[in-house]
């Protein structure tokens, strides 16, 4: 446990920039189902097109930047 704080202490910003980028992932898969139950519940059960079209506008370019920043970190 020591061996880690002292890593911790040594590296403070690339700790800081680790627990952001974590965060930010974990936000990221969880926002989606989020995006896709709000496109059935208000598009689809209401029948309404132009609301499901708007949330699916929402869930694409998110999903498309998120994937192409995903798989730029993991090409290196």
């Amino acid at each position: 446990m020591r061996y880690i704080w002292w890593l911790v202490r040594r590296q403070p910003v690339r700790v800081l920039r680790g627990s952001l980028i974590g965060t930010a992932w974990m936000v990221g898969l969880s926002v989606r189902p989020y995006l896709v139950s709000r496109a059935i519940d208000d598009g689809l059960r209401a029948g309404d097109r132009r609301t499901l079209a708007l949330w699916v506008a929402a869930i694409v370019p998110p999903g498309s930047a998120w994937r192409t920043w995903a798989s730029c970190g993991t090409a290196r």
